[in-house]
């Protein structure tokens, strides 16, 4: 009969970068009667994988628990394992970030315990087979991986060590099977009975479980430890153990190769390769092309290395694997605002902006269209041939992005008249249909650095009788805002009778007080302040002014002719994300005419003059 192993793994760690509010209360039910179970039973060895953060707050709050786990680990009861600091999705990191995040995560651990982490747990299981060559670099043994990851097509091998190979290195993959994960609702004879299924032939196994905090309050409060004890206490096959326990023993390791894959699961599906994030879901890529693009500046940066150290470890906090894997809810909106934050911060502590200006043409976020990025001591706005829309407005003052993920700035539709009552019905994801050029590639038709220009141009068709249409799109940079001018011309053979749309979204950074006060001008000179409105339907709209009040910032959009405006508020789950701002016209275009549109949007932050002020 083969000898069993059992390893369990306890898993404290938290969602985002935030200590949980009940971090005590979970300490006092789970934490630290684990420790005492473990100190006061030799018998029993284990794995336990802190995040940084955590590990980082246990020193503060609670030195006595890293005494005991520092006594725990010299008797080799207890393996502490390593990994990213933040708990990052490794495979999206730069390499320097990587091997950083990594480092910074070993140099806590040998400074709190004296020792080096010898193995590794991988945030959401996100694997590449590239990493095994930064895992040797850190003299890593081992990695847990899910068990459904190592082998999909059968459960041969699950129970046995993998050893896995890139460019001549080698790393063991030590299988993680949730399917024996404790639960206080299975009885323990069952459970034992499960394990003891597995014990034929003469094979030596291993079987892990990945027990979180939370389930852990649950185990301890049921006892689950002392009956598994109990009732374990005359098996002589069945053993607690850890890796280096297990990997000394008589055991068989398989080779294999493992794909890059994952555990993630969005919407209850399984994205697999971690990068097919990106593919579902544009605004993870647009927060992983930010990150990129600060990294790469972050590397360029020479002579101070300070500076440099500092603006890095700053940027390794916005890059919590919570910011890419939450989707379609408030949590993961929230988070990947706060991680740009924190990737601003970064940005602006490397580089003096207070007097320079950049703009720069590259495949920023890498789908194959150059995009448009103009830095002024202000702010950096980033213009995407798709829709010639902006997509990103940062203030550096504040280090906030206003620019939403479901709404762009300045994006632009062409509609019938009779579908203008739809602009009633505009939610996140649903654009009215039959619209032109909010989807369309514009084309570069001039570009002046010296003037601060961007010349794009679309041609779409429009109605039932597909009639060409032409939309000249021209923006104009500002120290203190953007001008963006529109030349619709009549390509067609009849006239054109529409609706022009332009979208003025932003979105104000999410916080629980209202933060947001709307003032409007309209035909007769009057100014209308909403200031707890959410839905706005006004006409001969000549001005609008948008502030976030709590950041003290001001958006003020002056258009060249009055428009009609709908405004109302975006939500997820129940909870304001951004507006959505529109301005539209009643348009009759004569073949081969065209008409022009000019909107200027002057943006004030903290310190300067307001401009709302001087209309008054």
């Amino acid at each position: 009969m083969s000898n069993l192993h059992i390893c369990f793994i306890f898993r404290i760690s938290q969602e985002g970068n935030d200590v949980p509010e009940n971090a005590e209360e979970l300490y006092e039910k789970s934490v630290k009667k684990l420790i005492g179970l473990l100190y006061s039973n030799p018998r029993i060895f284990a794995t336990i994988s802190f995040s940084g953060v955590m590990l980082e707050w246990y020193e503060k709050k609670h030195p006595e628990v890293i005494d005991v786990l520092k006594e725990l680990t010299s008797r080799k009861q207890v393996e502490i394992l390593g990994g990213g600091f933040y708990n990052p999705l490794l495979p999206l990191l730069l390499p320097v970030d990587r091997l950083g995040q990594i480092e910074l995560m070993q140099s806590v651990l040998r400074q709190s315990l004296g020792k080096r982490p010898r193995g590794i747990r991988l945030s959401q299981n996100a694997w590449e087979p590239q990493l095994v060559q930064c895992f040797n670099s850190h003299e890593f043994e081992y990695v847990f991986l899910d068990s459904d990851i190592i082998s999909k097509k059968s459960s041969s091998g699950v129970f046995n060590p993998h050893i896995v190979e890139d460019a001549g290195k080698t790393i063991t993959v030590i299988p993680v099977s949730q399917k024996f994960t404790p639960n206080v609702e299975v009885p323990i004879d069952d459970y034992i009975a499960s394990l003891k299924k597995l014990m034929s032939g003469q094979e030596t196994k291993i079987i892990c479980s990945e027990i979180n905090v939370e389930n852990l309050a649950k185990l301890i409060a049921d006892n689950w430890f002392y009956k598994f004890i109990d009732s374990t206490i005359f098996e002589e096959n069945i053993e607690f153990s850890n890796p280096e326990r297990f990997l000394k023993s008589n055991v068989k390791y398989i080779k294999t190769f493992i794909p890059s894959n994952s555990t993630i699961k969005i919407n209850n599906e399984n994205i697999f390769a971690t990068r097919n994030i990106f593919n579902k879901y544009p605004e993870c890529m647009t927060l992983y092309a930010r990150s990129l693009h600060t990294g790469n500046l972050i590397n360029l940066l020479k002579g101070d290395k300070h500076r440099k150290k500092s603006a890095r470890e700053k940027l390794w906090q916005s890059q919590n694997y919570v910011s890419y894997t939450n989707q379609g809810d408030f949590l993961g909106v929230f988070q990947r605002q706060k991680a740009l934050n924190i990737i601003l911060q970064a940005e602006k502590s490397i580089k003096d902006i207070s007097s320079v200006k950049v703009f720069s043409i590259f495949d920023y976020d890498m789908d194959g269209y150059k995009e448009y990025i103009i830095q002024f001591p202000n702010y950096s706005a980033f213009v995407s041939p798709c829709g010639a829309s902006i997509f990103e407005l940062d203030l550096h003052n504040s280090f906030y992005n206003y620019v939403g993920e479901k709404r762009k700035l300045f994006s632009d539709f062409f509609i019938e008249k009779e579908n203008v009552i739809n602009l009633e019905q505009y939610s996140d994801n649903i654009f009215i249909e039959n619209s032109i050029f909010q989807d369309l590639i514009f084309t570069e038709q001039k570009i002046s650095k010296t003037r601060n220009e961007i010349h794009l141009v679309g041609e779409g068709f429009f109605g039932r009788q597909k009639q060409a249409i032409l939309l000249k799109k021209t923006y104009t940079f500002y120290e203190n805002g953007v001008q963006v001018q529109y030349i619709l011309h009549n390509n067609s053979v009849n006239k054109i009778n529409g609706i022009l749309g332009i979208e003025a979204n932003l979105a104000l950074p999410l916080i629980d007080e209202p933060n947001r006060k709307i003032e409007i001008v309209t035909e007769d000179g009057k100014e209308s302040p909403c200031v707890n409105q959410m839905y706005i339907k006004q006409k001969d709209v000549s001005w609008v002014q948008v502030s976030d009040t709590n950041l003290e910032t001001e958006f003020i959009f002056e258009l060249n002719e009055n428009a009609s405006l709908n405004l109302q508020p975006l939500f997820v789950e129940n909870k304001m994300i951004s507006n959505c701002c529109i301005f539209h016209w009643e348009v009759d275009i004569q073949p081969g005419f065209e008409i022009e549109k000019t909107i200027f949007l002057n943006i004030k932050s903290p310190g300067k003059k307001s401009l709302s002020k001087k209309k008054k």
